[in-house]
């Protein structure tokens, strides 16, 4: 289990256990932050006196004389006053049975008339001790909120490490909030920025909480900054106490030390005076002047009753380690800081609670959808027979599909053929073997070209394969896909036809070469079969199963490498223009009809002399010449104005491009990372030109979703999955990780290649959010631009050899996603290097080595 993983657990685990004690502790925390403003407002009159245009502010001696004269000659222990006119004294007794601590009254700075039974005070008696012992004897209690006050501290540190972002440098990484999102990210993003907001806060408060909380800790500061061993807090009593009899002290015993005092400390504003409650004793002034740094920067005069000054002690004057544990108290309360430091620590008590409800949210939900997980039926299973080795089924139809375009004609052809009264058996090329190829009479084969010229996947190792077989017994027939503006038309299926011939089987008939989905093809093929089989023809339309194309439009498009010295990549977000969002599932392609530049249409129309508005003939309908070139293939010249109207009828129309789609149905989109590519020549690449440059915000595409059967989800439930790709191949596996994430699945493990980090490390703050919140196990990224040399996702892989095997040996599957020149054919060779070819063979067989190339 690798650090971050721990971390989380550890996250998690303090979060459920501490989060409800936490959330006591910040709410009785924010009311005490403004207890007096609070017992103010309930009390009018108590803590602020009103002008008294008659009566002038009484001086200590006076106020005492008028509470003796009211006839209250109860002892009284300290005297607080406030340099400002318009606060009222406070009035502290000598203890007493009742109140060990001695009964707390305001007593009005003009008349001297106590305040007693204030509203709110028991209650914020009350709020105190819970907040400070938790209503707990204080043995208990004291310990108890310290540690707590450490698990704050551990869960704003642990919280800290796992949302660590890419680009640490930038504040919007650190501190925007991303309203638009819903859900569970929306609860994350919550959670972790509005976390990040009061970190500093809850440090803060963590650690002065833990001072207080813990005596050994604070004996040993108290030791490292020389302080003296101080008693700890007493607890409130709950049973009675001897309370000693106390000699009240005279209003004019009070009168000359006064006066010593306000000729010693000149520009107070606060002074809490402790009277003698014992003859002899002397009085003690602790107080502050206007400039203080904070409440607790209090100098200390001890007077004598004749006003004698035995000791003054100044704030100042006490050693550097002294003065800044001083500041503990005015730190913890935010008072530190002023009226702004008291709302903030406020603020970052109340969003104790908010962290307990969004985590216990994102908890149950993971739980919830861990639990539907595994409780639901696989439902992904392939839409076809299997190969049963049986010597009475007299046809196989064999599909080499990467997309599952092949798939689908390979089912829709075992259907006619059914319909016929065939055995028919349909399945992969991957299961072509001798011996399964041996137990049947006719094969049928409906293999894709990928790419220039290439296999699909599935059949990787086909034609190796059949070079060592003899079919003399067989009989077979091709339908070759592919597309024609690819040089290698159809070049796979072609070549498998040739080898199939090298193994001595006899061809039915000719192989039949399609082009993307065009039904002139596929009726060639169905009639042909027909004919061997005497049956009637297929004359249903071609199959695609991808839908037809609908507008979408473009709503969000957002430039994601802005510094980087590479071509620029482009995240876009579309919506349907009319109705509801199509559901699919991850690892689907979205497939889009792009268009010609505007200026290169116009360029055209300006060398042939027309306008664009011409009505013209063009692929079996009549459209504008402006429509006809921007969405066919333009000619590189134009030869003469006159001739431009008859261009339209010989004009190819631009094929669809396929781009990886990189959200799910729940998120309300279509999203694509789209990067701007070349065609040679400094020329940029026509969809992806389009779609990052020209299309405006707000326009609409022609788009479809086409299933990917290729890159179809793991069909085991529970599987770990390790994700491979680079660059715009993100959204592929993003899809993925998104789908597994919302089902539960975190064992997952994302390897992930760009640029340079501080320019294209776009990608890995989602990651870092994702691995905070525990739904990756892993992520590595590599940057092959930046300082210390080359570094590549394969190279990750070796490097990470161990680790990878263990999990393939578990049962993970491999998805990869990106370009197939390069990084996918590197990652293949590292995972041989890694498996062995036969370990890479069965990886790939067993259907755990998915990939989504380009």
């Amino acid at each position: 289990m690798g650090l971050r993983r721990i971390c989380f657990q550890l996250h998690w685990f303090l979060g459920i256990t501490t989060g409800m004690f936490l959330v006591v502790m910040g709410l009785s925390g924010a009311l005490l932050s403004f207890q007096e403003e609070i017992v103010g407002w309930l009390n009018p009159g108590a803590l602020h006196a009103a002008p008294d245009p008659v009566h002038e502010r009484l001086a200590p001696a006076a106020l005492l004389a008028a509470m003796r004269a009211g006839g209250d000659t109860r002892p009284i222990a300290r005297v607080e006053l406030y340099a400002a006119s318009g606060r009222n004294p406070r009035i502290t007794f000598a203890p007493t049975a009742q109140y060990p601590h001695g009964e707390t009254a305001w007593a009005n700075a003009h008349t001297g008339e106590p305040q007693h039974r204030l509203r709110s005070m028991r209650f914020f008696a009350w709020v105190e001790r819970l907040h400070i012992w938790l209503l707990l004897p204080a043995r208990i209690g004291q310990p108890a909120t310290g540690i707590l006050a450490a698990s704050l501290l551990a869960l704003g540190l642990l919280g800290l490490y796992l949302r660590w972002p890419a680009k640490p440098w930038s504040a919007r990484a650190w501190l925007h909030l991303p309203l638009h999102r819903k859900g569970r990210h929306f609860l994350w993003g919550l959670h972790s920025v509005a976390g990040t907001w009061v970190l500093l806060i809850h440090v803060v408060l963590a650690g002065t909480g833990m001072y207080w909380g813990l005596p050994p800790l604070r004996a040993w500061v108290d030791t490292r900054m020389g302080v003296p061993a101080r008693a700890a807090p007493s607890p409130p009593a709950t049973t009675p106490v001897r309370v000693q009899e106390h000699t009240p002290v005279g209003p004019a015993d009070l009168g000359p030390a006064w006066r010593s005092f306000e000729q010693a400390a000149s520009g107070w504003r606060y002074v809490q005076i402790r009277l003698p409650l014992k003859t002899g004793q002397d009085f003690q002034f602790n107080w502050y002047a206007a400039d203080a740094a904070h409440e607790m920067a209090r100098n200390r005069l001890t007077v004598a009753a004749d006003g004698t000054v035995r000791r003054d002690d100044r704030f100042d004057s006490l050693p550097a380690a002294r003065r800044a544990l001083a500041a503990v108290y005015p730190l913890h309360m935010g008072s530190y800081f002023g009226l702004p430091g008291r709302i903030a620590a406020m603020l970052a008590s109340l969003a104790i609670p908010l962290f307990a409800i969004t985590g216990w949210m994102l908890y149950l939900g993971r739980r919830r959808r861990k639990a539907r997980s595994l409780a639901r039926e696989p439902s992904l299973h392939e839409n076809t027979d299997t190969a049963r080795g049986n010597a009475l089924a007299a046809i196989a139809v064999i599909h080499a599909s990467q997309s599952g375009t092949a798939r689908e004609l390979a089912r829709r052809t075992a259907e006619q053929l059914r319909r016929a009264g065939c055995a028919v058996d349909v399945f992969g090329a991957s299961r072509a073997s001798q011996q399964t190829l041996a137990a049947y009479q006719h094969t049928l084969w409906i293999a894709s070209t990928f790419g220039d010229g290439g296999p699909p996947d599935e059949a990787r190792d086909l034609l190796r394969s059949l070079r060592t077989m003899a079919l003399r017994t067989q009989a077979y027939a091709v339908l070759a896909l592919g597309d024609s503006q690819y040089e290698n038309f159809c070049a796979f299926g072609l070549l498998l036809h040739t080898t199939l011939k090298k193994t001595f089987a006899q061809p039915l008939f000719d192989p039949v070469a399609m082009d993307a989905e065009n039904p002139l093809a596929w009726r060639t093929w169905c009639s042909s079969l027909a004919e061997h089989w005497h049956m009637p023809p297929d004359e249903s339309p071609v199959p695609n199963g991808h839908g037809s194309f609908m507008d979408y439009r473009l709503v969000r498009r957002a430039h994601c490498n802005p510094r980087s010295p590479g071509a620029p990549l482009y995240r876009l977000e579309l919506q349907p223009a009319t109705g509801p969002l199509p559901v699919w599932q991850a690892g689907a392609l979205a497939e889009i009809l792009p268009r010609n530049a505007y200026d290169a249409v116009q360029k055209i129309l300006d060398a042939g002399g027309c306008s664009g508005d011409e009505p013209v003939a063009c692929r079996n309908q009549t459209m504008s010449l402006r429509e006809a070139l921007s969405t066919s293939i333009l000619p590189q010249r134009v030869q003469a104005a006159a001739g431009l109207e008859s261009v339209p009828a010989v004009l190819r129309p631009i094929t669809p491009r396929s781009y990886s789609i990189g959200s799910l149905p729940d998120d309300g989109c279509i999203q694509l990372w789209v990067r701007q590519a070349g065609r040679g020549g400094n020329r940029p690449g026509l969809a992806s030109d389009w779609l990052t440059r020209h299309l405006p915000l707000g326009a609409t595409v022609r788009l479809r979703l086409r299933a990917n059967a290729g890159f179809a989800p793991s069909l085991q439930p529970g599987q770990a999955a390790i994700f491979i790709g680079s660059g715009s191949g993100y959204a592929g596996l993003r899809a993925h990780l998104l789908a597994r994430i919302r089902s539960g699945l975190h064992d997952n493990w994302l390897i992930f290649g760009e640029r340079q980090r501080h320019a294209d490390g776009w990608a890995e703050d989602e990651a870092r959010a994702w691995l905070a919140c525990g739904h990756l196990l892993r992520a590595d990224f590599a940057y092959s631009r930046d300082t210390g040399g080359p570094r590549h996702v394969q190279d990750i892989v070796r490097e990470n050899s161990a680790a990878a095997r263990r999990w393939i040996m578990r049962g993970a599957a491999v998805y990869v996603c990106g370009r197939r020149q390069g990084m996918a054919s590197d990652v293949q060779e590292a995972l041989v290097q890694l498996l062995g070819s036969d370990g890479f063979e069965h990886l790939a067989a067993s259907g755990r080595y998915l990939r989504d190339v380009y």
